[in-house]
């Protein structure tokens, strides 16, 4: 696994806070966020619950607002949050 040069950040209150669905564990170490999800669910799953969920969002009719998702929404929340984090954490430019 390619290490990345995330800063090492201490968790306050207020930063805990503004990532809603992370906890404290999840947020010093967001990768966490990803191997918890991927050891319970496959990428089939994932990516079909995914597009699952887009197809009912865009759906133009009461009857296709229905779906079905393996993975929960809070796992969804906590993956973008996780994704945002570390973004912002990389210590990587890009040309």
């Amino acid at each position: 696994m390619n290490k990345k040069g995330l800063t090492v950040s201490k968790v306050s209150e207020k930063e805990l806070r503004k990532s809603k669905y992370l906890n404290n564990d999840e947020y010093k170490n967001l990768y966490i966020v990803f191997v918890n999800v991927f050891n319970r669910f496959t990428i089939e799953q994932i990516s079909k619950s995914f597009f699952d969920l887009i197809l009912a969002t865009m759906a133009n009719s009461l009857y296709h607002k229905d779906y079905c998702c393996n993975v929960s929404m809070l796992n969804f929340h906590k993956m973008l949050d996780a994704c945002k984090l570390i973004q912002q954490r990389d210590k990587t430019t890009y040309l």
